[in-house]
């Protein structure tokens, strides 16, 4: 379907959708019906549009993955950020720990303990050997709900965890 009608039909679902609540809050029967009708078809142009924006049923610009260096460069100050606030950890961790079966390693280690035995030694092994990247990255994300309450002041490596993810790509939706 062409996405100008989608999108027109999804405004007149909403219209016709906020058009029955107004109803139903005045009494109409009327608004059971229109609301009934309108929002099954309002649900399914909202998730067909987003899958078209997406990218799905029609044509997508690839993203240019990263640079080696720009990688190594943000790597770095990921580091750094991390040893300057007392985050980086001096001894190794178990073997036992790297046993995870859970995203982020949360069913063995703390997400910082992540950040610096998996994934900075990951993403330096791929610069090393000239590896394929993945094609996205939600570190950031993960670290804003982590680090949500963590007693340290971690905005700067927030920060620079959202700038590692964007040389990956927009964000995802």
């Amino acid at each position: 379907m062409n996405k100008l009608l989608l999108w027109l039909l999804f405004w007149l679902c909403a219209a016709a959708f906020a058009l029955g609540v107004v109803w139903l809050l005045g009494d109409n029967p009327l608004g059971y019906v229109i609301t009934a009708l309108s929002f099954p078809l309002l649900f399914w142009t909202a998730l067909r549009l987003r899958r078209i924006n997406r990218g799905r049923g029609m044509a997508v610009v690839p993203h240019k993955p990263p640079d080696y260096a720009a990688v190594t460069a943000k790597l770095d100050e990921i580091e750094a950020e991390m040893r300057s606030i007392g985050m980086w950890q001096d001894q190794p961790l178990p073997p036992e720990q790297y046993a995870y079966t859970r995203a982020f390693a949360g069913d063995t280690m703390a997400f910082d303990q992540w950040l610096q035995f998996v994934l900075i030694p990951r993403a330096r092994e791929i610069v090393a050997t000239r590896g394929a990247f993945p094609p996205f990255s939600e570190v950031a994300a993960q670290a804003a709900r982590e680090f949500d309450t963590h007693p340290l002041d971690t905005s700067h490596l927030q920060t620079l965890l959202y700038e590692f993810d964007r040389l990956f790509g927009p964000p995802r939706l």
